[in-house]
């Protein structure tokens, strides 16, 4: 009988996913101070500061994203219903994030110069993608694994 502890890493994963999500609603409500807290770039604070349409599209676009991505976490750990796509979505955003978290020391070796100009949230970024996307790409090859077994 196959052991069920190869869930864990998506169903944290999908969890602090949701979790961005909803942060993502909240700072959509709260306004320009959070929406500039959370890192968001000058565009995006200038338009939730004027009140234009640019701010709440993209930050309803990338909460929606996350909402996607963090439910499919969750279906293929079977927490929730199976969703269509999940593994090939979550196998793309696991890439996506750990490429994120690995442009950060490409650049400073590329570009030792950009070092005095890094904030702390760009750092904090890097590798809480490093760790979210290592969290995808381990639950995936683990329920894989499993799927597998089980299926043969």
């Amino acid at each position: 009988m196959q052991k069920k502890n190869g869930r864990w890493p998506l169903q944290l994963g999908g969890v602090v996913i949701l979790g961005a999500a909803i942060l993502h609603v909240v700072a959509l409500f709260s306004g320009p101070a959070l929406v500039e807290a959370l890192g968001s770039p000058p565009n995006i604070v200038e338009s939730a500061m004027r009140g234009t349409w640019l701010a709440p599209v993209v930050i309803s676009t990338i909460a929606i994203l996350l909402f996607i991505v963090g439910f499919s976490a969750l279906s293929i750990a079977g927490n929730i219903r199976s969703l269509p796509l999940s593994r090939p979505l979550l196998y793309g955003t696991a890439a996506v994030l750990i490429l994120r978290a690995a442009a950060l020391p490409t650049i400073l070796v590329i570009a030792p110069t950009v070092r005095a100009q890094l904030s702390i949230f760009e750092i904090t970024t890097a590798i809480l993608c490093f760790l979210l996307g290592g969290l995808l790409w381990v639950g995936l090859r683990r329920t894989g694994d499993q799927a597998a077994t089980v299926n043969a």
